[in-house]
């Protein structure tokens, strides 16, 4: 016997390949698949503000949507599966950068001779 579910929504954050794989053995039995990876951390998943990065058949998507938009500020669709976890990579490397560019600045402050948290708060 069957069992029929009209989607998942996995909010791990893993490879596109592996997500891919997990879909394929989701559809083997019948279950729609959207991958969704999150941003936010534990503060985000606390206050409802998380952003939903997804990815997936636009029906699976749209059945799982209402239920996550209970605890995200922002659920977003983005094509395929796999479309989810590319797009969370994506922000990774921009968060990664923008971490990067603060650490140079507050370097530069402090061998001028500036005081790095007035230039930090200021910034």
């Amino acid at each position: 016997m069957a069992v029929h579910c009209a989607g998942f929504g996995d909010h791990t954050t893993v490879s596109a390949l592996v997500t891919k794989e997990l879909a394929a053995q989701a559809a083997d039995h019948s279950i729609g698949w959207v991958d969704a990876p999150v941003s936010g951390g534990q503060a985000g998943a606390e206050n409802g503000q998380l952003v939903i990065m997804c990815g997936g058949d636009e029906a699976h998507f749209s059945a799982a949507k209402p239920v996550m938009d209970a605890y995200s500020k922002g659920t977003v669709h983005f094509g395929d599966v796999g479309a989810g976890q590319l797009t969370k990579m994506v922000n990774q490397v921009c968060i990664a950068g923008a971490i990067q560019s603060i650490s140079e600045g507050l370097y530069l402050a402090m061998k001028a001779g500036l005081a790095a948290k007035p230039v930090a708060d200021l910034v």
